[in-house]
C-alpha cells in the first residue's frame, strides 16, 4: 500500500506525464475525435461529484481543431475529474489512439476552478497539436519540394 501511495505522489508531483510515449505523427494528423468525460468520487461526499460538463469542453475551443464524431475517430479525448480525496482533487486530459487505446498525450493538474482548468488543459494540448501539425506540414512541403526538383530536372534533361 505504501508503494502504491508513493507512486501516486510521485506521479502527482510530475504534473504532466512526460514518461508516457507520445505518438506525435498521430497528434499532427488527427482530425476527428470522440469526447468523453467522467468522474471518480467518494460516495459519502455529496457535492462536486458530477463529471466535467461538456459545455466547458465545447467552450474551450477544442472543437475548432477537431471534428467530433460518434464512431471511427482518429483519437479519443477523455477528461477525467478525481474528487475522491478531499484536498487532493485532480483534473486530467488524456488522449488515446483510437486504434489500439495507447496513450498519446496526457496532462493532469490540481482542480482549482473547473472551467479554467479545462481551458488550460485544452490550451496546452492544442499547443502540442499545433507543433505536431507544423512538423507534418513541413515534412509534406519538403517531400513536395524534392518531388518538384526531380520533375524540374527531368524536364530540363
Amino acid at each position: 500500500m505504501k508503494k502504491l501511495l508513493a507512486s501516486a505522489v510521485l506521479l502527482t508531483m510530475m504534473g504532466a506525464f512526460p514518461a508516457l510515449p507520445q505518438d506525435k505523427p498521430l497528434l499532427g494528423s488527427a482530425r476527428t475525435a470522440v469526447l468523453q468525460s467522467d468522474v471518480v468520487f467518494n460516495k459519502n461526499r455529496k457535492f462536486n461529484s458530477n463529471a466535467i460538463p461538456f459545455l466547458y469542453i465545447y467552450q474551450s475551443g477544442l472543437l475548432r481543431h477537431f471534428r467530433e464524431v460518434r464512431s471511427n475517430p482518429d483519437i479519443i479525448i477523455k477528461f477525467h475529474k478525481d474528487v475522491f480525496l478531499i484536498g487532493e482533487e485532480k483534473i486530467s486530459l488524456t488522449v488515446f489512439n483510437a486504434d489500439d487505446n495507447s496513450v498519446i498525450y496526457s496532462e493532469e493538474r490540481t482542480l482549482v476552478e473547473e472551467q479554467n482548468d479545462v481551458n488550460r488543459l485544452v490550451a496546452h494540448f492544442l499547443a502540442k497539436v499545433k507543433v505536431e501539425r507544423d512538423l507534418v506540414t513541413k515534412a509534406v512541403c519538403r517531400r513536395n519540394g524534392s518531388r518538384k526538383k526531380r520533375v524540374g530536372s527531368e524536364k530540363a534533361g
